[in-house]
Protein backbone atom coordinates (compact mmCIF):
# COMPACT_ATOMS: atom_id res chain seq x y z
CA UNK A 1 0.00 0.00 0.00
CA UNK A 2 2.75 2.42 1.20
CA UNK A 3 4.74 1.67 -2.66
CA UNK A 4 0.58 2.45 -4.06
CA UNK A 5 0.28 5.39 -2.50
CA UNK A 6 3.90 6.89 -3.52
CA UNK A 7 3.15 6.14 -6.83
CA UNK A 8 -0.51 7.27 -7.29
CA UNK A 9 -1.25 9.33 -4.21
CA UNK A 10 -1.89 12.25 -5.91
CA UNK A 11 -5.24 10.69 -7.85
CA UNK A 12 -6.22 9.36 -4.07
CA UNK A 13 -8.97 10.77 -2.39
CA UNK A 14 -8.17 8.50 1.14
CA UNK A 15 -7.25 5.57 2.31
CA UNK A 16 -9.38 4.18 5.07
CA UNK A 17 -8.24 0.56 6.94
CA UNK A 18 -10.02 -1.28 9.58
CA UNK A 19 -12.00 -4.35 10.73
CA UNK A 20 -14.56 -5.71 8.01
CA UNK A 21 -16.20 -9.11 8.41
CA UNK A 22 -16.02 -10.38 11.90
CA UNK A 23 -17.47 -13.88 14.01
CA UNK A 24 -17.29 -13.94 17.01
CA UNK A 25 -18.15 -17.59 19.11
CA UNK A 26 -18.84 -17.90 22.62
CA UNK A 27 -18.69 -21.83 23.97
CA UNK A 28 -20.27 -21.67 27.09
CA UNK A 29 -18.18 -22.82 30.25
CA UNK A 30 -18.01 -25.49 31.64
CA UNK A 31 -20.41 -27.12 28.88
CA UNK A 32 -17.32 -26.70 26.49
CA UNK A 33 -15.47 -29.98 27.80
CA UNK A 34 -16.43 -33.48 29.40
CA UNK A 35 -15.27 -32.66 33.73
CA UNK A 36 -17.11 -29.57 33.04
CA UNK A 37 -20.76 -31.07 32.22
CA UNK A 38 -20.05 -33.20 35.06
CA UNK A 39 -19.27 -30.30 37.19
CA UNK A 40 -22.77 -28.12 35.50
CA UNK A 41 -24.56 -31.83 36.00
CA UNK A 42 -23.64 -31.85 39.76
CA UNK A 43 -24.94 -28.40 39.77
CA UNK A 44 -28.28 -28.91 38.26
CA UNK A 45 -28.61 -31.82 40.89
CA UNK A 46 -28.92 -34.01 37.91
CA UNK A 47 -27.60 -38.34 37.66
CA UNK A 48 -25.83 -39.12 34.55
CA UNK A 49 -28.14 -41.77 33.65
CA UNK A 50 -30.58 -38.67 33.49
CA UNK A 51 -28.38 -36.27 31.10
CA UNK A 52 -30.70 -37.28 27.61
CA UNK A 53 -33.81 -35.57 29.99
CA UNK A 54 -31.71 -32.66 30.99
CA UNK A 55 -30.69 -31.74 28.06
CA UNK A 56 -33.79 -32.30 26.04
CA UNK A 57 -35.38 -30.13 28.65
CA UNK A 58 -32.97 -27.31 28.24
CA UNK A 59 -33.31 -27.53 24.55
CA UNK A 60 -37.05 -27.07 24.72
CA UNK A 61 -36.74 -24.12 27.28
CA UNK A 62 -34.62 -21.96 24.72
CA UNK A 63 -36.80 -22.84 21.58
CA UNK A 64 -40.09 -22.22 23.44
CA UNK A 65 -38.24 -18.49 24.64
CA UNK A 66 -36.98 -17.75 21.00
CA UNK A 67 -40.57 -18.54 19.83
CA UNK A 68 -41.78 -15.89 22.57
CA UNK A 69 -39.35 -14.07 22.09
CA UNK A 70 -39.89 -13.63 18.57
CA UNK A 71 -44.06 -13.53 19.01
CA UNK A 72 -43.68 -10.41 21.60
CA UNK A 73 -41.46 -8.42 19.26
CA UNK A 74 -43.90 -9.68 16.06
CA UNK A 75 -41.02 -11.05 13.85
CA UNK A 76 -41.31 -13.69 12.39
CA UNK A 77 -39.59 -17.55 13.36
CA UNK A 78 -39.11 -19.10 9.61
CA UNK A 79 -38.03 -23.37 9.11
CA UNK A 80 -35.90 -24.39 6.17
CA UNK A 81 -35.69 -27.87 5.67
CA UNK A 82 -32.25 -27.55 4.25
CA UNK A 83 -29.59 -25.43 5.99
CA UNK A 84 -28.01 -24.73 2.10
CA UNK A 85 -30.14 -21.71 1.87
CA UNK A 86 -29.38 -18.22 1.24
CA UNK A 87 -30.13 -17.02 4.83
CA UNK A 88 -28.86 -13.39 3.90
CA UNK A 89 -30.77 -13.24 1.24
CA UNK A 90 -34.33 -14.69 3.17
CA UNK A 91 -33.71 -12.02 5.82
CA UNK A 92 -33.05 -8.80 3.42
CA UNK A 93 -36.23 -10.11 1.98
CA UNK A 94 -38.18 -9.60 5.19
CA UNK A 95 -36.14 -7.10 6.25
CA UNK A 96 -37.58 -4.83 3.33
CA UNK A 97 -41.01 -6.28 3.09
CA UNK A 98 -41.72 -5.30 6.17
CA UNK A 99 -40.04 -1.82 6.50
CA UNK A 100 -37.67 -3.06 9.39
CA UNK A 101 -35.49 -0.49 10.36
CA UNK A 102 -34.25 -1.28 13.89
CA UNK A 103 -34.45 -4.32 15.81
CA UNK A 104 -35.05 -7.60 15.28
CA UNK A 105 -35.59 -8.74 11.62
CA UNK A 106 -36.67 -12.09 12.03
CA UNK A 107 -35.84 -15.63 13.17
CA UNK A 108 -34.49 -18.09 10.18
CA UNK A 109 -33.95 -21.21 11.59
CA UNK A 110 -32.15 -25.09 10.61
CA UNK A 111 -31.00 -28.04 10.96
CA UNK A 112 -27.18 -28.58 11.03
CA UNK A 113 -24.29 -29.90 12.68
CA UNK A 114 -22.84 -29.56 16.06
CA UNK A 115 -20.40 -31.06 18.28
CA UNK A 116 -22.35 -32.80 21.41
CA UNK A 117 -21.92 -34.92 24.28
CA UNK A 118 -23.77 -38.16 24.50
CA UNK A 119 -23.35 -40.93 27.53
CA UNK A 120 -22.81 -44.53 26.53
CA UNK A 121 -20.68 -47.26 28.40
CA UNK A 122 -17.25 -47.54 29.35
CA UNK A 123 -16.40 -51.00 28.28
CA UNK A 124 -13.28 -51.23 30.61
CA UNK A 125 -15.65 -50.47 33.64
CA UNK A 126 -19.16 -51.34 32.46
CA UNK A 127 -20.25 -47.92 33.86
CA UNK A 128 -22.05 -45.00 32.14
CA UNK A 129 -19.58 -42.36 30.87
CA UNK A 130 -19.54 -38.93 28.60
CA UNK A 131 -18.51 -39.25 25.09
CA UNK A 132 -17.89 -36.34 22.48
CA UNK A 133 -20.39 -36.66 20.18
CA UNK A 134 -21.09 -34.64 16.53
CA UNK A 135 -24.90 -34.75 15.95
CA UNK A 136 -27.38 -32.57 13.89
CA UNK A 137 -29.22 -30.07 16.30
CA UNK A 138 -32.02 -27.01 15.56
CA UNK A 139 -29.77 -23.46 14.81
CA UNK A 140 -31.56 -20.48 14.64
CA UNK A 141 -30.43 -17.26 13.41
CA UNK A 142 -31.67 -13.93 15.09
CA UNK A 143 -30.90 -11.53 12.29
CA UNK A 144 -31.11 -7.86 13.89
CA UNK A 145 -30.26 -4.14 12.57
CA UNK A 146 -28.67 -3.14 15.53
CA UNK A 147 -27.85 0.73 16.95
CA UNK A 148 -24.11 0.41 16.87
CA UNK A 149 -23.66 -2.31 14.34
CA UNK A 150 -26.40 -2.31 11.69
CA UNK A 151 -27.04 -5.45 10.08
CA UNK A 152 -25.52 -8.48 11.83
CA UNK A 153 -26.62 -11.92 13.26
CA UNK A 154 -26.66 -14.05 16.04
CA UNK A 155 -26.18 -18.11 15.57
CA UNK A 156 -27.63 -19.75 18.86
CA UNK A 157 -27.20 -23.73 18.61
CA UNK A 158 -30.22 -25.72 20.66
CA UNK A 159 -28.78 -28.28 21.97
CA UNK A 160 -26.22 -29.00 24.43
CA UNK A 161 -23.27 -27.07 24.97
CA UNK A 162 -25.60 -24.29 23.32
CA UNK A 163 -22.86 -22.65 21.26
CA UNK A 164 -23.50 -18.70 19.87
CA UNK A 165 -21.79 -17.02 17.27
CA UNK A 166 -22.13 -13.25 16.59
CA UNK A 167 -21.48 -11.86 12.95
CA UNK A 168 -20.70 -8.34 12.45
CA UNK A 169 -19.33 -6.20 9.53
CA UNK A 170 -16.99 -2.97 10.54
CA UNK A 171 -18.35 -0.91 7.58
CA UNK A 172 -22.10 -1.10 8.73
CA UNK A 173 -20.28 -0.27 12.27
CA UNK A 174 -18.34 3.17 10.70
CA UNK A 175 -21.77 3.52 8.64
CA UNK A 176 -23.51 4.07 12.14
CA UNK A 177 -20.53 6.75 13.47
CA UNK A 178 -20.27 8.63 10.53
CA UNK A 179 -24.21 9.33 11.09
CA UNK A 180 -24.08 10.43 14.41
CA UNK A 181 -20.63 12.77 13.97
CA UNK A 182 -23.13 13.99 10.95
CA UNK A 183 -20.30 13.18 8.77
CA UNK A 184 -21.30 13.22 5.01
CA UNK A 185 -20.50 9.77 2.71
CA UNK A 186 -21.65 7.70 0.28
CA UNK A 187 -21.82 3.21 0.24
CA UNK A 188 -22.08 0.91 -1.74
CA UNK A 189 -22.46 -2.16 -0.81
CA UNK A 190 -19.53 -3.16 1.45
CA UNK A 191 -17.15 -0.12 0.75
CA UNK A 192 -17.41 3.56 0.95
CA UNK A 193 -17.10 5.50 -2.37
CA UNK A 194 -16.77 9.10 -0.41
CA UNK A 195 -16.46 10.29 2.81
CA UNK A 196 -16.63 14.27 3.85
CA UNK A 197 -13.80 13.59 6.73
CA UNK A 198 -11.39 10.84 6.48
CA UNK A 199 -9.54 11.67 9.38
CA UNK A 200 -12.32 11.56 11.69
CA UNK A 201 -13.93 8.57 9.49
CA UNK A 202 -10.06 6.61 10.52
CA UNK A 203 -10.67 7.81 13.90
CA UNK A 204 -13.76 6.47 14.73
CA UNK A 205 -12.89 3.25 12.64
CA UNK A 206 -10.20 2.56 14.86
CA UNK A 207 -12.59 2.31 18.03
CA UNK A 208 -13.38 -1.22 17.04
CA UNK A 209 -9.84 -2.08 18.34
CA UNK A 210 -11.10 -0.86 21.76
CA UNK A 211 -14.28 -1.96 21.48
CA UNK A 212 -15.81 -3.29 25.19
CA UNK A 213 -16.31 -6.45 23.32
CA UNK A 214 -17.08 -9.24 25.99
CA UNK A 215 -19.81 -6.99 27.52
CA UNK A 216 -21.54 -6.50 24.21
CA UNK A 217 -21.36 -10.37 23.79
CA UNK A 218 -22.25 -11.22 26.61
CA UNK A 219 -25.56 -8.78 26.24
CA UNK A 220 -26.35 -10.16 23.20
CA UNK A 221 -26.06 -13.90 24.72
CA UNK A 222 -28.19 -13.25 27.04
CA UNK A 223 -31.09 -11.75 24.77
CA UNK A 224 -30.80 -14.87 23.17
CA UNK A 225 -30.66 -18.06 25.54
CA UNK A 226 -32.54 -18.03 28.56
CA UNK A 227 -30.12 -20.18 30.14
CA UNK A 228 -28.28 -17.67 31.26
CA UNK A 229 -30.53 -17.11 34.01
CA UNK A 230 -29.43 -15.53 37.54
CA UNK A 231 -29.77 -18.79 39.03
CA UNK A 232 -27.38 -20.66 37.29
CA UNK A 233 -24.77 -17.23 36.59
CA UNK A 234 -22.48 -18.25 39.34
CA UNK A 235 -21.49 -21.50 37.03
CA UNK A 236 -22.47 -20.94 33.50
CA UNK A 237 -21.19 -17.98 31.13
CA UNK A 238 -19.49 -17.33 27.81
CA UNK A 239 -15.87 -17.58 26.72
CA UNK A 240 -15.28 -15.42 23.59
CA UNK A 241 -13.00 -16.11 20.62
CA UNK A 242 -12.90 -14.55 17.54
CA UNK A 243 -13.32 -17.19 15.41
CA UNK A 244 -12.48 -14.83 11.78
CA UNK A 245 -11.43 -11.70 10.97
CA UNK A 246 -10.28 -9.37 8.03
CA UNK A 247 -9.05 -6.05 7.43
CA UNK A 248 -10.21 -4.29 4.85
CA UNK A 249 -8.54 -1.24 3.36
CA UNK A 250 -10.62 1.24 1.07
CA UNK A 251 -9.20 3.26 -1.34
CA UNK A 252 -11.23 6.34 -2.62
CA UNK A 253 -10.22 7.84 -5.99
CA UNK A 254 -10.88 11.41 -6.81
CA UNK A 255 -13.09 10.33 -9.71
CA UNK A 256 -14.12 6.83 -11.05
CA UNK A 257 -11.92 7.28 -14.13
CA UNK A 258 -9.04 6.73 -12.18
CA UNK A 259 -10.28 4.45 -10.55
CA UNK A 260 -10.72 2.40 -13.76
CA UNK A 261 -7.32 2.94 -14.79
CA UNK A 262 -6.38 1.11 -12.31
CA UNK A 263 -7.84 -2.13 -12.31
CA UNK A 264 -6.18 -3.24 -15.86
CA UNK A 265 -2.69 -3.21 -13.70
Amino acid sequence: MERFLAEYGAQVHGVLSGFDRMIFRGRLHPLCYLQGVHKFLRAEGVWLNDFGALVERLSTEVKDYVERLAQQQGRPVVYYRSSAFDKEAAARQIQERDGIQEGLVCVLSCLETCSSYRVGKDRASKQLCLRPETRKCLHYYFYYIDQEFGWMFVRLQTWLPFTVEVYVNGHHYLARQLDRAHIGYQQADNCFRQIDDMPRAQALFDQLITYPWERWLDGLARRVNPLLAEERELYLRYEWTLRQSEVATDVLCRDAAVLQSFYPR
